[in-house]
């Protein structure tokens, strides 16, 4: 999993933000995606799972359960 934060230059989104009392900490949240997901699909699903909207990333995921062990030469 690669990251990168995207800045939001619109103030007026944030009025735009569900008040909430089920905010997690996004750290908290990507650590929690990398221990349940179980696939590249799975990580965007747990990460959908109670978004602010606040904290704007772009996000690279790859399976390396996908990959095969290389033989060497």
């Amino acid at each position: 999993m690669l990251e990168t934060t995207l800045e939001i230059l619109n103030e007026n989104a944030y009025s735009l933000v569900a008040k909430d009392d089920r905010y997690i900490p996004d750290f908290m949240r990507i650590m929690i995606n990398n221990r349940l997901a179980v696939d590249a699909e799975d990580w965007v699903k747990w990460l959908r799972y109670v978004n602010t909207g606040t904290y704007n990333s772009q996000w690279m995921i790859i399976d390396m359960m996908k990959f095969e062990q290389s033989k060497g030469t």
